[in-house]
Order: C-alpha cells, then sequence, then structure tokens
C-alpha cells in the first residue's frame, strides 16, 4: 500500500482483502460443518461397533452371555484358577418340566419364564460371576474365586429365590404355577481342563433331576456321577 499512492488500487487492494477474508471464513465454516459431520458419523459407528460386540456375546432373549461367549470366558477362568492357585465353582441349572409349561401355555410364555429365571440368575451373579444362557432352558453360572461351600450356598439361593415367586400370564392374569430349577455344582480340580469340569457340573445337574428335581447337587454328594 505504501507503493501504491493511487487511493483507488488501495481500494482495489482492500476490496480483494475482504473478498479473500470472507472466502476463507466461509470454506472454515464449511470445513467445521464437515468435521462435525464426520464426528456424527464416527459417534454413530462406534455405537453401531459396541452394538454388534455386545449382540455377539449376549444371548438375545435374556441378555446374559450367550453359550459361545460363556465357553471362552470358562477356559480364560481355568487358566486363571490354575495361575493364581485360586478356586473356581461351575453351576449347571435347567427350569424343571419346562416341555410341559411350553405344551400347556405356548412358547410365549416359555420364553416369558425364561426371562424370569435369567433375571433371578442375574441378581445371583455379582462380578465377577458370570451367568449365562447355555442352551434351551438350561444355564450356567461361574464363579471365579468361590469355593465349594459358597457356591452351593449361591445355588440353593437361586433356587429359593426362582421358586418363591408365582407367575402369570401377562394377557389373562392366569396363574402359570411356581417355576423350580435343578441345578449341578462342580469344583475345578487341580490340572483340570474346562471341558472336564463342565461335564462333571452335567453329571450333577442331571442326578439333581433324576433324586427328583428342584434340588442342588454339589459333586461332594455324587462322586460316581461325576
Amino acid at each position: 500500500m505504501e507503493a501504491t499512492p493511487d487511493p483507488s488500487h488501495i481500494k482495489a487492494l482492500v476490496r480483494n482483502f475482504v473478498a479473500e477474508t470472507r472466502e476463507v471464513a466461509a470454506r472454515n465454516r464449511t470445513l467445521e460443518t464437515q468435521m462435525e459431520a464426520s464426528s456424527k458419523q464416527m459417534e454413530s459407528l462406534q455405537v453401531s461397533v459396541r452394538q454388534a460386540t455386545l449382540e455377539a456375546v449376549t444371548d438375545g432373549l435374556t441378555g446374559l452371555a450367550n453359550r459361545r461367549h460363556f465357553d471362552r470366558l470358562l477356559s480364560r477362568q481355568v487358566t486363571d484358577a490354575e495361575e493364581r492357585a485360586a478356586p473356581l465353582c461351575l453351576i449347571m441349572c435347567d427350569i424343571d418340566h419346562f416341555k410341559r409349561i411350553n405344551d400347556a401355555w405356548g412358547h410365549p410364555v416359555g420364553d416369558q419364564v425364561i426371562r424370569y429365571v435369567a433375571s433371578a440368575i442375574q441378581a445371583a451373579a455379582a462380578k465377577p460371576a458370570c451367568g449365562a444362557r447355555y442352551g434351551g432352558e438350561e444355564f450356567a453360572l461361574l464363579l471365579p474365586r468361590t469355593n465349594l461351600d459358597a457356591a452351593e450356598t449361591i445355588a440353593q439361593e437361586l433356587l429359593r429365590r426362582v421358586r418363591a415367586r408365582t407367575l402369570s400370564r401377562k394377557s389373562s392374569g392366569e396363574l402359570i404355577k411356581h417355576i423350580t430349577l435343578s441345578a449341578g455344582v462342580a469344583l475345578l480340580r487341580p490340572g483340570e481342563r474346562a471341558e472336564a469340569l463342565l461335564r462333571r457340573a452335567d453329571a450333577a445337574l442331571y442326578e439333581a433331576k433324576r433324586a427328583g428335581r428342584d434340588r442342588v447337587i454339589c459333586e461332594s454328594e455324587n462322586r460316581a456321577a461325576a
């Protein structure tokens, strides 16, 4: 501007400067809008990823861990228990006479019963415990750093909690009946693999069913089945 004494040239320079400043401001606003849109897209993508991850490890009906996730977790917990020389117990439980419930009331009521039992398991499964729907009407409860006596107490409390409530059909108010569980409890043995622990807990569960249902069989009571 010092080298341009002509006022018209100065005005032109100022006009160009103002125009360029406005153009830069407009580009900045556009960039801010694009960054905001990208940020929202990223947040939406993160939510989708979290949702997909949750769905991959969760049973859709109950909100408990699904069988695939539980099997992986069981293997990790067995390894951890061996390394720490810490106790690890497994409870396997099953809804008694579930087929009769489905046949008498239909699958929607059966689903309601499954969700009810799952809610009781969630209440019993304080961290670091993990509850899972293992398949159909069968559930598992993994109890790290828990000895056999404590695990049996937890199983007995779970059965009491489930038994204590009378369910009714939402649409009509008809009483269904008391729901009961049978449960088997096993303690990890030194050097044992996850599959063996699972088999022994499952054997104790089926012994509970053979013994009349609505009861807990602990491996200490059923060495033959284990």
